[in-house]
């Protein structure tokens, strides 16, 4: 089955792509997150990867290592978009890496 990679997939618009990759059973899920939540993982059931955003090569390793057909990106760009332009560059320097949706959707809660 195809690999995707939810970026931010432990947060709410994130969690809601998952359960939807999930309930259709087509995919293997992963979910790449900053750090690791062990409560998490065993709650939502798929691998949560813990990336470090800011290096390009790391990112690129990560998703080659788990063979990512697919990056859809939920993380929160307020402010700061180094962590998604870093997900873009890894995406396509990857040789696996076919598709990355943009995350569109950051919203403040503030």
């Amino acid at each position: 089955m195809p690999v995707v990679a939810v970026a931010g997939g432990t947060g709410q618009l994130g969690r809601t792509i998952v359960d939807a990759l999930l309930a259709d059973g087509s995919y293997d899920v992963i979910i790449l997150v900053r750090r690791a939540n062990p409560t998490a993982q065993k709650e939502i059931g798929v691998p949560l990867i813990s990336v470090d955003y800011a290096n390009v090569d790391d990112l690129v390793s990560t998703l080659q290592s788990h063979n990512v057909n697919t990056v859809i990106s939920t993380i929160t760009t307020l402010g700061d978009n180094e962590p998604e332009l870093n997900l873009i560059k890894a995406a396509e320097k990857s040789q696996i890496t076919k598709r990355f949706v943009p995350s569109y959707w950051a919203t403040d809660y503030s």
